[in-house]
């Protein structure tokens, strides 16, 4: 089940995006893993100056370094190989726009130089036109400890409704006949190993953090590593009422933590105490909805024709122009999930 609720949560308690972030943000990555040694690419030859590499070469070590993009799970080479010579614009997603979640912004402060050239190899790659890294805006003192320019690569600041974060399903993207391509910051890290260190892509960076966790950080896990170990690793003040792995928004609660292991787009674990049984699921007439949805419909109303099966009055609102953004499930403060019921409202219609 998907608990897009736990942002209202957040809200209710008054809690900033920016406060949830700064414990794991602030604390040094930890790692943990089954292999005391990395795993390496066989009879590797290591490069010593990105001078010394040949573009293709990097998109070739990319494949044998079995690189894989957290942001969508698609192989790196395979995405650099279909941007190549294509004078594409060259995006780092390290937006992390979603409370706690803090694993895609981390390599910027606590693993720089190896995202730094990391960058520059994929540029390199695919003959960028122009490269920067994106961050998300509204983290006041958090932002200010992420410079405006590192390693001579710009960090731009996202805005916009929440969630800023726009994710295409191959990352790449045409706009006014100009291509971008959007690429995870820990996938550079890998990249940046791969090509220097001969190292294989066995790890991801995770958030462990929430209201029941002791010491939120961020952890470096190896896809073979269990929930529990990570929850036992940062511990638990209290029980916590869900677990759930991934983002509030986007996140899916899960029960077996000892059977549930980390992957490639496993961003965060948290840990949290507050009880679905007290929730509020009736609408107070805030209108909130209304003023986020970037599509500028009327989710209240729609919510309303739908709770009534009035499908004459669904279709005047084009309840079906919803992009299943959540920003309206996330500002509820009544905490009705309003955009999945209007997906599964569109779903029994196209089914009739």
């Amino acid at each position: 089940m998907f608990d897009f609720p736990i942002l209202s949560d957040i809200l209710r308690r008054g809690v900033s995006m920016e406060q949830q972030k700064e414990p794991a943000f602030s604390a040094k990555i930890q790692t943990i893993t089954s292999n005391p040694e990395p795993r390496l690419i066989p009879n590797m030859v290591l490069t010593k100056s990105i001078n010394d590499i040949s573009p293709q070469d990097i998109i070739r070590y990319a494949k044998l370094g079995k690189i894989v993009d957290e942001r969508d799970n698609l192989p790196l080479h395979k995405k650099l190989q279909t941007c190549v010579n294509k004078k594409v614009v060259l995006i780092i997603d390290a937006i992390d726009d979603e409370p706690y979640i803090s694993s895609q912004m981390a390599p910027i402060v606590h693993m720089r130089e190896q995202l730094i050239e990391g960058i520059r190899l994929a540029a390199k790659a695919i003959d960028a036109k122009s490269c920067h890294i994106e961050i998300y805006k509204h983290m006041n003192e958090l932002e200010t400890r992420i410079p405006f320019s590192i390693g001579g690569i710009a960090v731009k600041r996202i805005s916009g409704a929440y969630p800023a974060e726009v994710k295409e399903e191959n990352s790449l993207m045409e706009i006014d006949d100009q291509l971008y391509l959007y690429l995870g910051s820990i996938s550079m890290v890998h990249l940046y190993r791969a090509v220097y260190e001969g190292r294989i892509h066995d790890t991801t960076i995770v958030t462990v953090a929430g209201d029941c966790i002791t010491n939120p950080c961020n952890i470096e896990a190896g896809f073979d590593i269990p929930v529990t170990d990570l929850l036992d690793r940062c511990g638990l003040t209290k029980t916590p009422s869900r677990i759930v792995v991934g983002g509030s928004m986007t996140g899916e609660s899960i029960e077996d933590t000892d059977d549930t292991f980390v992957q490639v787009d496993t961003c965060a674990i948290l840990a949290l105490a507050n009880d679905q049984k007290e929730r509020n699921y009736t609408c107070i007439r805030c209108g909130r909805c209304n003023e986020v949805c970037p599509m500028h419909l009327n989710p209240m109303l729609i919510g309303d024709a739908i709770k009534l099966d009035l499908h004459e009055e669904a279709d005047y609102l084009d309840y079906n122009q919803c992009i299943q953004c959540m920003c309206c499930s996330f500002e509820c403060p009544a905490k009705i999930n309003i955009a999945a019921n209007i997906a599964s409202y569109n779903k029994r219609r196209r089914a009739e």
